[in-house]
């Protein structure tokens, strides 16, 4: 599927994967910034412990780039969009999951832990019943979804 995206990227731009330098891959999912392993999907549920950049660096000969959905559209933004010329910038996002992206002194702030904006995880309450739960907790996706 990716190996499709990236073709047609290039089809688009009229370059061949000679003139390819570096790979960014956005992925709906809380990635690693160290490492680029996907440590806690819960989309890509089959890619856990998947080194996304490894394997894509091994197949492409090229540097890559992998970066959570929301941090990567928060940094599209920010460099090229509504966000453009701000030193600090939020950018939420409501799609296969609930993230945020957080552009601090401008730069992308990652929080301690690396999965700073992963606000769709947070638990909001741990007597929820009759709720889809992550680890036995109503987190806000979750909640968001039963209320649709």
């Amino acid at each position: 599927m990716i190996d499709n995206m990236i073709q047609q990227v290039m089809e688009k731009l009229g370059i061949t994967f000679m003139q390819v330098d570096h790979i960014g891959i956005s992925i709906p999912d809380a990635v690693s910034p160290e490492d680029g392993i996907l440590y806690f999907p819960s989309t890509l549920l089959k890619w856990k412990g998947i080194n996304v950049r490894k394997f894509f660096t091994d197949k492409y000969q090229v540097p890559v780039y992998v970066e959570n959905d929301a941090n990567m559209a928060a940094l599209g933004e920010f460099h090229f969009g509504a966000g453009k010329g701000a030193r600090n910038l939020i950018y939420l996002t409501l799609s296969t999951g609930i993230g945020a992206g957080i552009i601090i002194d401008g730069k992308l702030y990652r929080g301690s832990n690396g999965f700073a904006g992963e606000i769709g995880q947070m638990v909001l309450d741990t007597q929820g019943k009759n709720v889809q739960t992550v680890e036995n907790r109503v987190v806000l996706k979750c909640l968001l979804q039963v209320q649709q």
